[in-house]
């Protein structure tokens, strides 16, 4: 398995989605223990799609993106969607706690949920390119003369001795 590949399992989806698949056992659970023949079975099964934990979630790997994103040679396209998502994700978090202090019974609107879905989504895979290895070659012309400054800055190997 590819570091990449593991960055996308373990840092970015089991933090965003394993508390949605975890709740979502525990409803089985409850399923199984509480279901009575002959009565009818009540779970707040939509809860565990939560577009205002994506949205956290969202911003926080955003932010870690853009940040490995700049120690790393990647494409400024990469490094400046993170920074946006970040800032989306923020805002839109932001806009939902609002909506949410000035009405209590709020609940995320379907068009929400998708919108957090598809910029997480988006998140995550930015965040696979980040961690792959696919740009091996500086692409930011910062990068480049970095890399120039450090071969000049190496000290020069004689040649070997010819015999």
């Amino acid at each position: 398995m590819t570091e990449a590949v593991k960055w996308l399992l373990i840092e970015g989806v089991v933090p965003l989605f394993g508390a949605g698949v975890i709740y979502l056992a525990m409803g089985l659970c409850v399923l199984v223990v509480e279901k009575q023949k002959g009565k009818p079975f009540s779970y707040p099964w939509r809860e565990a799609f939560d577009p205002i934990g994506w949205l956290y979630g969202g911003a926080v790997l955003s932010t870690m993106i853009a940040v490995r994103s700049s120690a790393v040679v990647v494409p400024a396209t990469l490094e400046s969607f993170a920074i946006l998502a970040a800032a989306a994700c923020m805002l839109l978090l932001i806009t939902a706690f609002r909506t949410k202090a000035e009405r209590p019974d709020w609940k995320p609107s379907t068009l929400m949920s998708w919108v957090s879905g598809i910029l997480v989504a988006a998140t995550l895979y930015t965040g696979f390119l980040v961690q792959s290895d696919l740009f091996p070659e500086p692409v930011h012309e910062s990068h480049a003369a970095q890399k120039d400054v450090a071969t000049r800055a190496a000290p020069a190997r004689a040649a070997p001795a010819s015999r």
